[in-house]
């Protein structure tokens, strides 16, 4: 497991916030206590990229819990909570690659990360990034690499 998320030590109060945070979203946590026990999930890879908050993190342990491997990104560096963020990454051992500011190209750089899953399920990140390689961001690492792949036939 990888991560990339501003200080590890900030997740006693992420884990504060996501346990209140379970707390009022009483569907998710009564849908994964049923669940979990089948493992509907098991052999599922997700690259995910959603804001990075305490209401995501129930989202993100609910889905381990149910047997799905994740890595996981921020779609919004002005959003991301980096202790909800060191939290998922120092509790839960989730490979989350997000922190509050990143420039453009660490952004990029984090979705890249997070895809290194290879997830087995068609996302919407993997489309994303297809168009965010348009001429505007054709030299950034992320898109350099796509379309390395995209030669190789990956």
């Amino acid at each position: 497991m990888s991560y990339r998320v501003l200080d590890v030590s900030l997740a006693d109060e992420g884990r504060r916030k996501i346990q209140w945070a379970l707390s009022h979203m009483p569907v998710l946590q009564s849908l994964t206590r049923q669940y979990e026990k089948s493992m509907p999930l098991e052999g599922v890879r997700v690259a995910g990229c959603l804001h990075v908050t305490k209401e995501t993190a129930v989202l993100v342990e609910s889905l381990k819990a149910l047997g799905a491997v994740l890595s996981w990104c921020g779609c919004n560096p002005l959003s991301t909570q980096d202790d909800v963020a060191a939290s998922l990454a120092g509790d839960d051992k989730i490979s989350i690659y997000a922190s509050r500011g990143v420039s453009t190209q660490e952004y990029y750089d984090d979705i890249h990360m997070a895809m290194k899953i290879d997830p087995n399920i068609p996302s919407m990140t993997e489309l994303i990034l297809r168009w965010k390689c348009t001429e505007r961001f054709k030299n950034s690492s992320l898109c350099m690499e796509e379309q390395r792949k995209q030669q190789q036939g990956l």
